[in-house]
C-alpha cells in the first residue's frame, strides 16, 4: 500500500536535480520545505531552511524538520575536476560524505519515515560494457566517486536501527534543460563547428532524463518496498558517442561534424594533454541497467535518450548562459 508524503523536506533544492524533485513533489499536491545554501528572493520564507555550507548545518533542525515525514538529499558538491591536493580532497569528504551524515541524523531525531539520497552511479566505477545493475561490486575510481560511497555508508550508519527507512538512488549522468558538466561543454565544442573526432566509437553510454529522476524519486518517497533498497537509475537504451553528438547537434541547429578517429589515438592525445579523463567520459562504454526500479516500484524511465537531449540542446541553444542561472552548487 503506497503512503502519500504530508511534507518533504528538500535539501539542495535550487540545485539542478533539486528543481526538478521540488517541481514534481508540488505537481502531485504534496507540500515541500526547501533546503537550500543561501536565502532565495523568490522563495516563501516560510517554506525555506537557509541550510548554509555542508557539512555544518545552521538552522534548528527540529524546527526545520517539524511537520516534514520525509527527506529527500540531493545537496553537495558535482561536476569539479578532480582535486590535486589533500585540502580539496578532504572538502568533497566533508560536504558529501560528513554533510549526508549530519543530515540523516537530523531526520532520525526528528523521526522521519524515509530519507532519500540522491547518490551517483559512478560509485561502481566509469565503465561497464556488459550493462550494471546494483549487484556489481562498488568500486570508484576518483575522489567525488568515493565521497558518494562514503555519504551512502554514512547515511546507512545514522539511520540503522531506526525507524526512519533510507533509499539510496544511483543516476547515471542527467540531462535536461539546465543540467552541468560534460553535456554542456559538449555542446558548446558543437557549436564552434569543428569537426569531432569520435566518428568511429561503438560505446554505450547511459544517460537519464532530469524528469525521470523526479518521478523515480517520487515512487520511492510512496512505496513501502522502496525502504531500506538501493536503485540504479537510467533511460532503457544506452546511446553511443555518435548518436549523443548528433543529437546535441539537431537540437541546436547545427550540423554533426563527425571523423573517424581510432580509440587509441584518441586516448594518447588526451593523456599528453592532461584531459585523459574527459576523454574517458565520451568514449568509454557506461551502460547501466534500472531494470530493479522497473519492476520493484513501477518505474518508467524514457525508452529513448535522443528526444530529451535534442530538447535540451534546442533550450541551450536559445539562453545557453541561463542554464543554472537561477541555482547555486547545492553545498
Amino acid at each position: 500500500m503506497t503512503t502519500i508524503p504530508q511534507c518533504v523536506f528538500v535539501s539542495g533544492a535550487n540545485g539542478f536535480i533539486g528543481r526538478a524533485v521540488v517541481a514534481r513533489l508540488q505537481a502531485a499536491g504534496i507540500a515541500v520545505r526547501l533546503g537550500v545554501r543561501r536565502r532565495l528572493a523568490f522563495a516563501d520564507p516560510a517554506e525555506t531552511v537557509v541550510m548554509g555550507d555542508l557539512p555544518a548545518l545552521e538552522p534548528n533542525w527540529e524546527a526545520a524538520l517539524s511537520g516534514c515525514d520525509s527527506l529527500v538529499h540531493a545537496a553537495g558538491i558535482a561536476h569539479q575536476a578532480e582535486p590535486n591536493d589533500a585540502a580539496g580532497r578532504a572538502r568533497l569528504f566533508a560536504v558529501n560524505a560528513e554533510g549526508a551524515a549530519r543530515v540523516a541524523e537530523a531526520a532520525r531525531r526528528a523521526g522521519l519515515r524515509r530519507v532519500i539520497l540522491v547518490s551517483s552511479a559512478v560509485v561502481h566505477g566509469r565503465s561497464a560494457a556488459e550493462g550494471l545493475t546494483e549487484t556489481h561490486a562498488l568500486a570508484p575510481e576518483n575522489t567525488y566517486a568515493a565521497s558518494k560511497r562514503a555519504a551512502e555508508q554514512a547515511m546507512r550508519e545514522a539511520l540503522a536501527h531506526s525507524a526512519t527507512a533510507l533509499t539510496i538512488i544511483r543516476p547515471v549522468a542527467v540531462y535536461g534543460p539546465g543540467c552541468q558538466g560534460n553535456l554542456p561543454r559538449l555542446m558548446r565544442l558543437i557549436q564552434t563547428g569543428l569537426p569531432l573526432p569520435f566518428g568511429s566509437l561503438r560505446n554505450r553510454r547511459s544517460f537519464l532524463a532530469v524528469e525521470a529522476l523526479a518521478e523515480l524519486v517520487c515512487l520511492a518517497l510512496r512505496q513501502p518496498e522502496a525502504a531500506n533498497e538501493t536503485f540504479l537509475a537510467a533511460d532503457a537504451a544506452p546511446i553511443a558517442t555518435p548518436e549523443l553528438i548528433r543529437a546535441l547537434a539537431e537540437g541546436l541547429g547545427k550540423p554533426a561534424r563527425l571523423l573517424a578517429c581510432p580509440p587509441g589515438l584518441l586516448h594518447g592525445a588526451a593523456a599528453l594533454l592532461g584531459r585523459l579523463d574527459e576523454m574517458r567520459s565520451l568514449t568509454a562504454s557506461f551502460w547501466v541497467r534500472s531494470e530493479k526500479a522497473q519492476q520493484v516500484l513501477g518505474w518508467q524511465p524514457p525508452g529513448s535518450s535522443r528526444p530529451g537531449l535534442i530538447r535540451t540542446a534546442q533550450v541551450f541553444r536559445v539562453v545557453p548562459h541561463a542554464l543554472g542561472r537561477n541555482s547555486e552548487p547545492a553545498r
